[in-house]
């Protein structure tokens, strides 16, 4: 069943609220915690925040009368805490949503700059409407987008698994040893792209089509600002996803670490 604590709780914020009031809804995530936050401070004027409750509670009941299947989504860093400092400290662009091209494009640019602490939470509501938060801020996107993302913080969150041992998770882990890592890869670029070129299967940024495969391969000796970019996109995903050891391993004649991008 559905209830207020599944609606995210900025759906009945007002306009006119005062530095007061909106100081005391900083912590509400969901409608059922704005709902609590009035009954605790009655000298303000809730009366528009009041009215949408009343909105969202009839949306609710109409909902679960019809059988509404909750359009939620949950990731295992949702569940655990385990993650949840590092995820405070990383941002959506460090996720692996979009194919290599060399061009800008992103059906997710409106979560690039969200932390991945805010980017589970969205997940886990739905908007005064019913529909999944996160859908509802991002134009065009649909289920097969937000499964994409959550195979994509999957593969974020067994990074920082590999990571964690490095250091304290009260560090960003999952940015240990980057420039290190970044610059192995960078000196071992046409070996990387050569092999990813040479895969059968799609890679986890997705399928390369024959003309992508060509742009790849002419990229290495090129220095044209779309095969810089590719070069260094290649270069920063390998980074993020790897851990010092196996890029010194990869350095050393050892391509195992390569086959983790290839689906």
């Amino acid at each position: 069943m559905l209830s207020l604590n599944d609606v995210k709780s900025s759906i009945v914020f007002d306009y006119f609220l005062t530095s007061e009031q909106q100081e005391l809804f900083s912590t509400a995530k969901s409608v059922f915690d704005v709902e609590q936050i009035i009954k605790s401070y009655p000298q303000y004027n809730w009366l528009f925040v009041k009215k949408r409750i009343e909105k969202v509670k009839r949306t609710v009941d109409k909902l679960n009368k019809s059988g509404y299947e909750k359009d939620i989504f949950f990731t295992d860093g949702i569940i655990s805490d385990k993650y949840s400092y590092v995820d405070k400290l990383n941002k959506g662009s460090v996720l692996i949503l979009n194919s290599i091209t060399g061009k800008t494009h992103s059906k997710f640019k409106e979560i690039k700059d969200l932390t991945i602490e805010e980017i589970k939470e969205l997940l886990t509501y739905i908007d005064g409407y019913g529909n999944n938060y996160l859908k509802s801020i991002m134009h065009g996107v649909g289920d097969i987008h937000i499964k994409l993302l959550i195979n994509a913080i999957r593969l974020y969150e067994e990074q920082v698994d590999r990571q964690s041992s490095l250091c304290s998770l009260s560090d960003n882990v999952f940015m240990v040893d980057k420039k290190e890592k970044f610059n192995i890869s960078h000196l071992n670029i046409e070996r990387i792209i050569k092999f990813l070129v040479s895969q059968e299967r799609p890679l986890i940024w997705g399928s390369l089509s024959s003309n992508m495969k060509d742009v790849y391969m002419s990229s290495i000796s090129s220095n044209s600002d779309r095969s810089l970019n590719i070069k260094n996109e290649i270069c920063d995903v390998i980074s993020n996803y790897t851990t010092l050891d196996e890029l010194v391993s990869f350095n050393s004649g050892n391509i195992k670490v390569l086959y983790r991008f290839v689906s």
